[in-house]
């Protein structure tokens, strides 16, 4: 998107080169680690309650009822 609006604003002029400058790159590989490291952060940290929302109920469903008993002992 920054790309765009650069493209955008320099109608008149040349665009301008955002990867031109080294800064800029150490930049951009700064920002994808930390988004990197921050999802690895949060996989780790979630992992332990992922697998309490996947459990399936041990019997078989018969009716409304069973189904409506599963979803309340789910949501506690």
């Amino acid at each position: 998107m920054d790309r765009w609006v650069s493209i955008a604003m320099s109608v008149s002029s040349p665009p301008v080169d955002l990867f031109f400058h080294f800064t800029s790159r150490y930049a951009i590989c700064f920002a994808m680690l930390y988004f990197c490291t921050s999802v690895m952060i949060l996989d780790a940290t979630l992992q332990g309650y992922w697998s309490v929302s996947y459990e399936l109920p041990d019997g078989k469903l018969s009716g409304l009822r069973d189904a409506a008993l599963v979803t309340h002992s789910w949501e506690r």
